[in-house]
């Protein structure tokens, strides 16, 4: 099972508010232990702005998990979301896409997995190949979001304690659930 994860951000979501939770969704993704795990990609995305933000977790260099670290990093993201700069490889293994947000989804992805109250388990999803895990801040912006998508949506159901977590939280989670799949082990 390949999956990647995204956070859908819309143009609030960018103010100094929210950027300690967007921020800890790197390490949330990339980081296993003190590595890099390179089965993983993150991506932002600010539909209103037509740009992806694309880290690469193969290619991804210099990524701590401490805040500081990962400041100037951040950064650069938040201005490209913003369309404030116009480079197409702001960090080493960290591109942006300005392009349309569906026709790049449906080419890189086959399914987009999206958490919700009803749906499906986490180890019913072993079978799926190269998914998109969509995650956001609040539950509007992940709607319209998947509104506008034409890939086979999948909701993943967990229990409303999890399900009401913060994007950085819950990946970390969904991580850990996939590594003991992975390991043939109980998911939880």
């Amino acid at each position: 099972m390949v999956v990647s994860f995204a956070i859908a951000t819309s143009i609030t979501h960018l103010s100094e508010k929210y950027s300690p939770i967007l921020m800890r969704c790197i390490p949330a993704t990339l980081m296993l232990s003190h590595d890099i795990r390179r089965d993983r990609c993150l991506l932002f995305i600010c539909k209103e702005n037509n740009v992806i933000v694309r880290i690469e977790g193969s290619r991804v260099k210099r990524i701590f998990t401490d805040e500081a670290s990962l400041l100037g990093v951040y950064r650069k993201i938040r201005l490209a979301l913003e369309k404030k700069i116009r480079k197409k490889v702001i960090h080493p293994g960290i591109k942006v896409y300005y392009t349309n947000i569906a026709s790049f989804l449906s080419k890189t992805f086959t399914s987009i997995i999206f958490p919700d109250t009803k749906g499906k388990d986490i180890p019913e999803l072993s079978s799926v190949e190269n998914a998109l895990y969509v995650l956001s801040l609040d539950r509007k912006t992940l709607t319209d979001f998947l509104a506008d998508i034409d890939i086979e949506k999948i909701p993943l159901v967990f229990p409303k304690s999890i399900y009401n977590l913060s994007p950085d939280k819950i990946i970390a989670i969904v991580n850990i659930c996939l590594d003991r799949i992975t390991g043939r082990l109980s998911p939880y």
